[in-house]
């Protein structure tokens, strides 16, 4: 599908040519796929379980400053504490090298399904989130 999407970078993203992300102090090779996946199931993870064990873990993978970070900040008192079924990982896109789009299907337990691309930041060796697109 060639969909118009707003953010810019979305516009422009392209697939990962140069998957090795870095390689850490003990030598250990990180991959831009696994890493990416790791923290899209780990933010959706603690965004979920936010209602039960804080906001802090969610909002330290978040940008602060952007509308996701306020968005989770202020829903921390009105979130369901819904329980994901599901959660589909898609394509992996690249703007430069250090901003990333990852689309995501989400089904909940109790039938609802939501798409969106999260856009990621990458920041020395953290993987920050920085938004997303409904779609």
């Amino acid at each position: 599908k060639n969909k118009k999407y707003k953010d810019n970078d979305l516009k422009k993203a392209a697939r990962i040519k140069k998957n090795l992300w870095h390689t850490s102090e003990s030598g250990e090779k990180l991959y831009l796929d696994k890493e990416i996946i790791s923290n899209v199931i780990a933010f959706e993870s603690k965004w979920q379980a936010m209602k039960d064990k804080g906001r802090e873990a969610v909002l330290e993978m978040a940008v602060p400053g952007t509308p996701l970070y306020d968005e989770i900040d202020d829903s921390y008192e009105t979130t369901p504490g819904e329980k994901l079924r599901r959660l589909d990982i898609g394509e992996i896109r690249t703007k430069g090298s250090d901003t990333f789009f990852v689309w995501v299907r989400e089904s909940s337990l109790s039938g609802g399904t939501r798409e969106r691309i999260y856009k990621i930041i990458a920041e020395g060796d953290e993987m920050l989130f920085e938004g997303y697109t409904e779609i």
